[in-house]
């Protein structure tokens, strides 16, 4: 006897489309984890380009690429960081962090995320620069924050 058939919403053929892209080499995973072609997952990823998907009231706004994804509405979505100097260090060495968070965030948020996930980082939260969009902001800054910002960690740079 064959296997019945599921059906995905599009707001789940979405979700789905997203966590298949979530890291490189997942799509086969995913689509064994859902019951679903690979090819299949392939196809709603056109989903995540389209100018507006729209589904009943919501609005889902297109991924540009892959590592400019919007998050569907109350699911966690992850801010790319670049990271310099001591930061770096702290961080194993890589130039770039991710961090998963439910937007709306503000750069505060955000930075607390960073700091639960990597408290080796707290130690330079007096003396951190933090910009956004080469624009250097401050922790109070209340502007929520995209996706696709920028958001740099720039420690001190001593010289002696």
């Amino acid at each position: 006897m064959g296997r019945g058939v599921v059906r995905y919403t599009l707001g789940e053929k979405i979700a789905i489309a997203r966590e298949a892209y979530d890291e490189p080499g997942k799509v086969y995973r995913t689509s064994q984890k859902y019951g679903v072609d690979y090819r299949q997952i392939k196809r709603w990823r056109t989903l995540l380009d389209k100018e507006d998907v729209r589904h009943g009231a919501k609005v889902y706004r297109p991924a540009s690429s892959i590592r400019q994804r919007t998050g569907l509405a109350g699911m966690p979505t992850a801010y790319r960081l670049l990271v310099f100097g001591m930061a770096r260090d702290l961080v194993g060495g890589a130039p770039a962090i991710e961090i998963n968070v439910t937007p709306p965030v503000t750069l505060d948020g955000l930075i607390a995320k960073v700091y639960a996930e990597y408290p080796q980082l707290r130690q330079l939260s007096d003396y951190m620069m933090l910009a956004v969009n080469l624009e250097y902001r401050d922790l109070a800054d209340q502007r929520p924050l995209s996706p696709d910002d920028e958001v740099a960690l720039i420690p001190p740079i001593g010289g002696g």
